[in-house]
């Protein structure tokens, strides 16, 4: 079976460090910043995929500049000192590649392959979120039944499942993201048994009571699920939201505000945003 084709897509944005490494999170295998000021972001799929990465994008305020197929490289190889551990809090996030996943697992560590799927933890929106579901209200919210929305490649879901032990059903209506999602919980089976994966949309599910929800998706959709936020929680317990740059930060405020909600916690890091909420009784 022929390998999929290797594409270079020219990008310019506000942060090119910073959505470099934003790219990689979103499917890239790897990225590079360009002497003018634009960067690069290398990759492999058929033409489907590379229409879908290039959405994903645009939605968080890049420019593509341009796109050209390129000759077969391993860029995830050439590119490795992107897949360095990361830590969040107390949480070791430590993306791995193929000749790697028989490694052990060590307590306090999540383990991500390197693929498609949202969120190796080196960009702050991931890290972020991250860092939220420690805060002191979440860890005594003690949640159980948590949903992930937009999981990507489930490192939330997998966060939730190892601090709380909880049950998470985790949705992405990307089917490539979900396939990622599915290998990452292999890496991880202490607390990946704990997870249920599915493509699916947040509008096709049953908004059941959740007692903890993480959202890692860019502010105009999160505004616009905030009912369904309301909908599916629990009264006091947490809602953790992150994908969102400062800029569009209004757009969330104005969505969660009293007295519907009460917000716990905020972190900002290099232009990105991540907001705890909890919903009020």
């Amino acid at each position: 079976m022929p390998l999929a084709p290797w594409w270079k897509l020219t990008l310019s944005s506000s942060d090119p460090d910073g959505f470099s490494l934003m790219a990689v999170e979103l499917g890239a295998s790897g990225s590079e910043i360009n002497l003018d000021g634009s960067f690069s972001a290398f990759f492999q799929g058929e033409k489907q995929a590379l229409a879908e990465f290039k959405d994903r994008l645009v939605l968080f305020g890049t420019e593509i500049l341009n796109c050209e197929p390129i000759e077969m490289k391993n860029w995830v190889q050439s590119c490795a000192e992107i897949w360095q551990p990361v830590q969040a809090g107390a949480i070791s996030i430590v993306p791995v590649i193929d000749n790697q996943k028989s490694a052990p697992i060590s307590p306090q560590q999540i383990r991500i392959i390197t693929g498609t799927g949202f969120g190796t933890g080196h960009h702050e929106s991931t890290r972020l979120a991250i860092q939220l579901l420690q805060d002191k209200t979440v860890q005594e919210s003690n949640p159980k039944r948590a949903l992930d929305l937009g999981t990507g490649n489930a490192i939330l879901a997998l966060t939730s499942a190892l601090l709380f032990s909880a049950e998470v059903r985790a949705i992405d209506n990307d089917p490539v993201a979900i396939e990622n999602a599915e290998e990452n919980l292999g890496l991880n089976p202490e607390f990946g048994s704990l997870i249920s994966l599915e493509v699916s949309s947040y509008e096709s599910i049953d908004p059941a009571p959740f007692d903890l929800i993480t959202a890692n998706i860019f502010a105009e959709v999160l505004a616009q699920y905030e009912e369904r936020f309301y909908q599916s929680l629990i009264p006091g317990k947490p809602l953790i939201m992150a994908g969102i740059t400062e800029h569009s930060w209004e757009i969330v405020e104005r969505a969660f505000k009293a007295p519907r909600w009460v917000q716990f916690a905020r972190i900002v890091e290099n232009g990105w945003v991540a907001v705890g909420y909890l919903k009020t009784p």
